[in-house]
């Protein structure tokens, strides 16, 4: 039986901003986003999997600590 569990994608992306004052436009930057796409992550809109695995690399934390600061 698969463990399921919901968490916020985007609390967590703005936890771990705040947590390590890092702007919309240091992400958009090393991305090659706008920070306008970034703002939609913060709110959750047009997320893949794949673009939160990389933003949990990006802040140097295990895919499940991210997570969890979404819960």
């Amino acid at each position: 039986e698969m463990m399921t569990y919901r968490f916020d994608v985007g609390k967590s992306l703005r936890k771990v901003q705040a947590e390590t004052r890092t702007s919309n436009i240091e992400i958009a930057k090393s991305f090659g986003v706008s920070p306008v796409q970034v703002a939609r992550w913060r709110s959750a809109e047009d997320l893949k999997f794949s673009r939160v695995v990389q933003l949990a690399n990006f802040f140097d934390v295990s895919l499940d600590d991210f997570a969890r600061l979404g819960e």
